[in-house]
């Protein structure tokens, strides 16, 4: 089982991961866009948003199992 657990929360890591990724090329983007051509998209900041909140849920439950939260 823990090691099950483990597997899990390595997936997690690399999704997490490839969130802030996907955070970085996207905010990157839109500044580019917004100085360059003066135009920002409107689903850069859904888009952000929605990769913050999952990366919040993610990372809370790996630490929550490995209970490393700061207390």
């Amino acid at each position: 089982m823990a090691a099950t657990l483990r597997g899990i929360c390595r997936l997690a890591t690399i999704l997490m991961i490839l969130l802030m990724v996907t955070m970085i090329i996207v905010i990157n983007s839109l500044v580019v866009t917004r100085y360059f051509f003066s135009y920002s998209p409107s689903w850069t900041e859904e888009v952000t948003r929605f990769s913050m909140i999952w990366m919040v849920m993610l990372g809370a439950g790996v630490l929550t199992l490995f209970d490393d939260h700061i207390s």
